[in-house]
């Protein structure tokens, strides 16, 4: 399963209530994480309520790591990485395939981690490797308010801003392809059909 898969079906899954930046270093300090989980909605559990108004004064902003071997994931546990997360982001889910072969054995191999395994206060996500899009949440970030500089809200924005023109640009281009591919198998079908009625014209003849 690829890392880009498991994002998708996690976006999915929280979209209503998170945007998702993906591949941003916006608050890694020159690093790189797979994508941030914005709240843009009451809904998102991260908002913080005051005085009955939703406010964004100190965003709290989940990580997500996205882990598709078990060898990558004891590598990250290894060093430490989860756990630099905590002065970056308020909370980091890790989101990983989930063993749902049919056959026990093959699912022991097929597991990157154990909820066990994975840091207290990281949360866990898993993404059925039968039904790509069906994410499922294991365990949730343990939330905490981080300070960010002034100028992170105008950068997710530009960022979310960019992102979604590329991905609306490859849907065109997709859209475009799929037409012209269409196009020209009916101009075959038509070609084709052209010429078995002429056919038929001239040997009725």
């Amino acid at each position: 399963m690829k890392a880009a898969e498991i994002l998708e079906a996690v976006d999915r899954a929280y979209g209503g209530a998170y945007m998702m930046i993906r591949e941003t270093g916006i608050v890694c300090n020159g690093g790189r994480m797979d994508a941030l989980l914005v709240p843009w909605s009451p809904a998102a559990h991260s908002m913080v309520k005051l005085t009955d108004r939703w406010f964004w004064e100190r965003p709290r902003l989940i990580g997500v790591e996205v882990k598709v071997t078990r060898a990558d994931f004891l590598k990250g546990l290894k060093s430490g990485q989860y756990e630099r997360y905590d002065s970056l982001v308020s909370g980091l889910y890790l989101a990983v395939p989930r063993p749902d072969h049919p056959v026990r054995k093959f699912r022991e191999k097929e597991r990157v981690c154990r909820l066990s395994e994975v840091p207290e206060g990281v949360g866990l996500l898993t993404v059925s490797q039968l039904y790509p899009h069906r994410c499922r949440c294991a365990r949730n970030p343990k939330l905490s308010d981080v300070k960010f500089p002034p100028d992170v809200p105008w950068r997710l924005l530009f960022e979310a801003r960019r992102q979604f023109v590329h991905f609306r640009r490859r849907e065109w281009r997709h859209d475009i392809e799929t037409n012209e591919r269409i196009g020209h198998a009916l101009s075959k079908a038509v070609a084709t059909l052209r010429r078995e009625i002429r056919k038929g014209m001239e040997s009725s003849e």
